[in-house]
């Protein structure tokens, strides 16, 4: 089987993944979506020569979501690879439910209220590049990342007694912030997006400029993910063993949406999104996954998986903090390509189960 997806293209192509969905209820109306990704391969370049991801959500109460991603391994025929990435979106439906270590969170009245819901507007964009600073082989490369990114959100018609306007975290009257980052990151994989054996490493660090910023603050980010085959024998399903360890530390008065959260597809499934907040995560993500089999249409695959997740969200004086963790399993499948994956995922916390349809692994 061919382990690295740009040299199973035979030939220079490009292929196609889309995941549509429609549905209705009398609380929203109509709510419409399509995800649609683009795989440009070239088989002098690895992993690609471009990616592409493209993402649309209506609903009927007027929020909407429009995301554009856009990944260039050899940008203007050089070395360095480049990305760009734009978001807007109107929300009726998100929610902070505070600083978790400073306490007062109600999972009944979050359950059976509005209290800790509010409506906003996001938007967000950003560049980046990648600079090598070692030699390039296939997907493996050693880079220095430079990036650059303008936030802005702001909530609006907030209700009188709701959360957000009793106890006004920094942000909640909208704030704008436009931030440097420098970057470095090892990879170290056989592939992108199906990953079964190598790692990878990336640290940078984070911070607002003054003059284009609300206030100066900053953020340290570490991921270290790490894949392992475990089945070598041509005549059994491949398994393969995933981890990834994170760590997310910011500095300074940071504004609500910027915090550091568990909870939610690709953090701590089982928990609601942003059920744990702090100043700081340490999180644990441990999957076993297996394709089975694959199907006689669509040049599909089929998987399932198993996991656990982990995590320590805590205050800025490291003394405070809160431990969550869940287990769950998955099923996957890759479509119409080996890269587009469509996955579904369902996780078990104490507080209840968490179901999560969608494209990609989590890491």
């Amino acid at each position: 089987m061919c382990s690295v997806s740009a040299l199973c293209q035979k030939t220079d192509s490009v292929k196609y993944g889309f995941l549509p969905g429609f549905s209705y209820n009398s609380d929203n109306g109509i709510n419409i979506y399509l995800e649609l990704q683009r795989f440009v391969y070239n088989k002098e370049v690895l992993p690609f020569q471009s990616f592409g991801k493209y993402w649309f959500n209506y609903s009927g109460i007027g929020a909407y979501t429009l995301s554009l991603y856009h990944d260039e391994v050899q940008t203007f025929g050089t070395d360095k690879r480049s990305a760009i990435d734009f978001l807007v979106s109107q929300n009726y439906g998100n929610y902070f439910p505070g600083y978790t270590v400073n306490g007062g969170f109600s999972k009944e009245r979050f359950d059976t209220t509005s209290f800790y819901q509010f409506n906003s507007f996001l938007l967000n964009i950003g560049v980046s590049t990648r600079v090598p600073i070692s030699t390039i082989s296939g997907i493996n490369r050693t880079d220095v990342k430079v990036s650059l990114r303008v936030v802005h959100e702001k909530p609006f018609d907030l209700e009188a007694n709701s959360f957000m306007a009793t106890s006004r975290p920094k942000g909640w009257d909208g704030s704008t912030y436009t931030f440097l980052e420098l970057g470095y990151l090892k990879e170290n994989r056989d592939n992108e997006f199906r990953s079964k054996n190598g790692n990878l490493f990336a640290i940078s660090f984070k911070a607002s400029v003054p003059v284009l910023s609300n206030s100066v603050i900053g953020q340290v980010y570490s991921e270290f993910r790490v894949f392992k085959e475990v089945t070598k024998v041509e005549t059994l399903p491949e398994v393969v063993i995933a981890q990834r360890f994170l760590l997310n530390q910011t500095i300074g008065d940071i504004p609500y949406w910027f915090a550091p959260s568990l909870g939610g597809s690709g953090s701590i499934r089982g928990y609601i999104y942003r059920r744990f907040i702090g100043k700081g995560v340490l999180q644990s993500n441990t999957e076993i996954r297996t394709w089975l089999f694959k199907l006689p249409w669509l040049k599909s695959q089929v998987g399932v998986s198993a996991f656990t997740d982990n995590g320590i969200v805590y205050d800025s004086s490291f003394k405070d903090y809160q431990r969550a963790s869940t287990i769950g399993f998955g099923g996957f499948m890759s479509v119409f390509n080996r890269d587009f994956i469509l996955k579904y995922e369902m996780g078990f916390s104490k507080e209840g189960a968490g179901v999560y349809v969608g494209s990609g692994f989590s890491f």
